[in-house]
Order: C-alpha cells, then sequence, then structure tokens
C-alpha cells in the first residue's frame, strides 16, 4: 500500500519494529541528489543566459566581493581592537605586584 502526501507517492507506513538503516536512507538521498544535479546540469548545458542578466550577475558578484572584503577587514580590525582590550583588561586584573608580607603580622 502506498500513501499519498502532497502529490507524491511515500513508500508504506513502518511500524516502530521494522528496523532503520540509515545509511540505505542516506544512500537513496544522495543517488536523488546525484539525479537531479544531473538534470539540472543537461537543463543549464543547454539553456542561453541572456547577455543582460548575465552583466547583472556579474555586477552583483563584484559588489558581493567588494561587501565581503570590506567586512572581513572590518572584522579583523574589531578582533585587534578587542585583543588589544583584553591584554589591558588581564593585565589591569591582576593588579600591582603583591608586596611581600612576611614582615606583616598575619591576618586570619
Amino acid at each position: 500500500m502506498r500513501f499519498v502526501f502532497n502529490g507524491l507517492k511515500t513508500r508504506k507506513a513502518t511500524s516502530m519494529n521494522e528496523p532503520f538503516d540509515p545509511k540505505a536512507v542516506n544512500d537513496k538521498a544522495r543517488d536523488s541528489y546525484r539525479r537531479t544535479a544531473a538534470q539540472f546540469e543537461e537543463f543549464a548545458r543547454d539553456a542561453e543566459v541572456p547577455k543582460a542578466m548575465r552583466e547583472i550577475a556579474e555586477k552583483n558578484i563584484a559588489q558581493m566581493r567588494e561587501t565581503y572584503e570590506r567586512s572581513k577587514d572590518a572584522l579583523e580590525n574589531v578582533m585587534q581592537s578587542w585583543e588589544k582590550s583584553f591584554d589591558v583588561a588581564d593585565s589591569g586584573s591582576r593588579g600591582p605586584k603583591p608586596k611581600d608580607h612576611r614582615h606583616c603580622p598575619a591576618q586570619h
């Protein structure tokens, strides 16, 4: 018996006692992905992208690369600033070197 869900045929419902084979599920998913990817590649080879669309895509890619580089540089600057701040905070948290209290009476 097969069930139809959202127009897709699914396999027969399983009970809790049936073994679950994750490798089989992964293999099936991988095969499905490969078939779909092959179909897309075939379609993409045959499809001609209009020149205007290609130019827009190339412009968008160039802008995204510039944005990435600026963001990366800004993040690196922030990280360097934080490192300096943490170094200062760490050295400040240690406080001045402790004095020699051997000559002071013990405080309990």
